[in-house]
């Protein structure tokens, strides 16, 4: 027969502490360029200086089904939402969220734009 100790170790293993969120973006200036911190010769789109933050707050992954929407991952609850916030405000009008990872079938209605996400992931995998 298994411990209680044990068993509450083997249910803790089992306890996914992943956080999912999902950010809506508007650029403040739809004209700006934003200065990319490895080159100042080069500029960002919005999406690019973005998801630039995303990986400098050590985001898992990302996924971008629309235009302005990311959802991104952080393998534990240690994302400092009001910094993230805060970097950004100045430049983008954002709404982030916490999505429910608690129920295994979500309730989601979208349209995904394919082309979009992979244009997405061929930046995010660039990032260093």
């Amino acid at each position: 027969m298994q411990s209680l100790k044990e068993r509450f170790q083997e249910l803790l293993g089992e306890i996914s502490i992943e956080r999912t969120y999902h950010l809506s973006y508007d650029a403040v200036n739809n004209e700006k360029k934003f200065v990319n911190p490895n080159n100042n010769e080069e500029k960002d789109d919005a999406r690019t200086y973005i998801l630039r933050k995303l990986k400098k707050f050590k985001a898992k992954s990302i996924e971008s089904p629309c235009a302005s929407t990311i959802i991104f991952i952080f393998e534990d609850e240690n994302f400092d939402l009001i910094r993230f916030k805060n970097e950004l405000e100045k430049d983008f009008y954002i709404f982030i969220s916490l999505i429910d990872d608690r129920y295994k079938n979500r309730n989601e209605a979208f349209n995904y734009n394919n082309d979009l996400d992979k244009s997405a992931q061929s930046i995010w995998n660039s990032l260093q």
